[in-house]
């Protein structure tokens, strides 16, 4: 009896369709996204060297313009180059510093108010007020109205690593 032979290529897009080990889409979106540090460490770079080549540039163009050698113009110009680039690229780093989402530094110790707004299922009931429910590969403490082990909830905040959930009503 002979087994069907797998395509070694990865599937496309078909819902229930990745493999063990597939890494094509971890959530990362477009793969620019996956590294920015190495555009920011780039960018910091070029912004540490253009300021050194410039004034470098411009001190061997004043000189050859003071010796009345030819071309000390083309340093000076390519100083004064570098610099402008330096002071474009430091403009563009703050102002993408400064849009960067400030969400991010509201929940950035506080793990469970990322999660108000979302609705999970329960993993166990909740009774006397405290409960479970699993939300990726984690399990949360709940604390709420007294539910059944199944129900639909809805996160409503978070104190510390407990979550306050509320039933979400069956129509929605």
């Amino acid at each position: 009896m002979s087994t069907p032979k797998r395509s070694s290529r990865p599937s496309r897009g078909r819902p229930g369709s990745r493999r063990p080990g597939d890494v094509r889409d971890a959530g990362h979106g477009h793969p620019a996204n996956r590294s920015p540090g190495l555009l920011v460490w780039t960018v910091a770079l070029l912004g540490t060297v253009f300021p050194i080549a410039g004034t470098l540039a411009g001190l061997v163009g004043l000189w050859r313009l003071w010796q009345s050698e030819p071309r000390g113009g083309v340093f000076l110009l390519a100083g004064a180059v570098c610099f402008v680039l330096d002071i474009l690229i430091d403009v563009w780093m703050y102002r993408t510093a400064a849009l960067s989402p400030a969400a991010d530094a509201a929940t950035l110790n506080a793990r469970g108010a990322r999660h108000i707004g979302h609705t999970a299922v329960l993993d166990r009931p909740i009774v006397g007020g405290r409960g479970r429910l699993r939300l990726g590969d984690t399990f949360w403490a709940v604390s709420g109205v007294d539910c059944p082990e199944g129900t639909r909830v809805r996160i409503t905040g978070a104190k510390g690593s407990v979550l306050s959930v509320e039933r979400v009503p069956a129509g929605d």
